[in-house]
């Protein structure tokens, strides 16, 4: 709670004339000022108790950049009129102060909007709401009855449709037919339709012959898979927020073409909190998302040395390789990629360090377009 400095001093002063003086006018004076104080102290108390402040969201999880609405709900509960509440709330980015009176049982409801710039958990702990006395002498913040946790998570943009097609014929060029889903080699038998099966699997030979739907099992080869590696190097995080979390929504955004087009990966995040998703569809794609919104970027490793590890490397397997810069060391390493006959293709967020680098890259901010 605060109180009114100015309003402290004066009560200091006519309590000293009060005391030395104590002529009429300045017991009159003190007594008025002590009233004051009592009256203030009585409304707050009331105003307190009197008023109740929710938020509402209209769902639980949301992403970045993109404008949510939400409301403020105020009510005053009792048979009193509140004097004065200031409530401030975020408005289309901006902060806004609205002054509120309240008469009896009244309720405020407020619309606005919010944007979310950073990935996160967000509770709401420090939203209050200001209420003041009838004399402003007193304040106090009244926080959120409710605190909903709101979930947001990196914005996935779409890619451009002539860089869709370019990465198309690059993923089929660089990858080999054997990665790309639904590219099979023999069918081995037939079974009937289950939930979730893919229409472009029916046998429609099959089907027509037994009026229901039959779809072909294919032989099982093992013809590697895709590896991704997300570099989240703490130098990332160093050069600003913003700057931050661009790079990770444009890695989601990858990420998420690549899930959709093949079938069998494995997604490596390069982190100090390390971590590996086994895949084989989209379905894992809502894993990725929960570890970006607990996670920053904050590793010390270097994305190609963990790609050089024995474990990972194999000549079968295509590495997809998520960066934010390429600068000499890092084509350096590269090179030893190419030397190990090992496939890759590198998307880049950045790109003022490309000017004498000669290898095969992408730049994802070339990419993007709307989300």
């Amino acid at each position: 709670m605060k109180v009114n400095k100015l309003f402290v001093i004066f009560t200091i002063i006519i309590a000293f004339l009060f005391f030395i003086e104590g002529e009429v006018i300045f017991n009159l004076a003190f007594y008025c000022v002590i009233l004051c104080w009592i009256i203030s102290l009585i409304s707050l108390i009331i105003s307190y108790f009197g008023i109740s402040i929710e938020i509402e969201f209209n769902q639980r999880k949301y992403n970045t950049v993109d404008n949510y609405d939400f409301n403020l709900k105020l009510k005053n509960k009792l048979y009193s009129f509140i004097p004065f509440a200031v409530v401030n709330y975020i408005s289309g980015n901006k902060l806004v102060t609205k002054m509120l009176y309240m008469n009896l049982h009244k309720e405020e409801k407020i619309k606005s909007e919010i944007m979310f710039q950073y990935r996160g958990i967000y509770d709401f702990n420090d939203f209050k709401l200001e209420i003041k006395d009838i004399m402003f002498i007193f304040t106090k913040y009244k926080y959120l009855k409710n605190k909903p946790k709101i979930r947001v998570y990196p914005k996935v943009w779409s890619i451009k449709q002539d860089e869709i097609n370019k990465l198309n014929y690059i993923f089929k060029t660089v990858i080999g037919k054997n990665l790309i889903e639904n590219d099979y080699l023999n069918v081995k038998d037939i079974r009937k339709y289950k939930y979730n099966d893919s229409y472009k699997r029916i046998h429609w030979k099959a089907t027509s012959k037994t009026g229901q739907l039959y779809v072909k099992n294919y032989e099982n080869f093992d013809n590697g898979k895709i590896k991704v590696f997300i570099d989240m190097n703490e130098y990332i995080m160093k050069l600003g927020k913003s700057v931050e979390e661009k790079y990770i929504e444009y890695s989601v955004s990858m990420l998420s073409y690549i899930m959709d087009k093949h079938s069998k990966f494995e997604i490596h995040f390069i982190n100090d909190n390390e971590k590996t998703i086994f895949s084989n569809g989209k379905s894992e794609f809502g894993q990725v998302m929960e570890y970006l919104i607990y996670n920053k970027c904050t590793g010390k490793k270097n994305v190609i040395d963990s790609i050089l590890n024995p474990k990972n490397a194999a000549e079968k397997d295509c590495m997809c390789i998520i960066v934010f810069k390429i600068d000499e060391s890092l084509r350096e390493k590269i090179v030893l990629l190419e030397k190990s006959r090992i496939k890759y293709i590198v998307f880049y967020f950045e790109d003022k360090y490309l000017s004498t680098i000669k290898i095969q890259c992408f730049s994802m901010s070339k990419m993007m377009g709307n989300g």
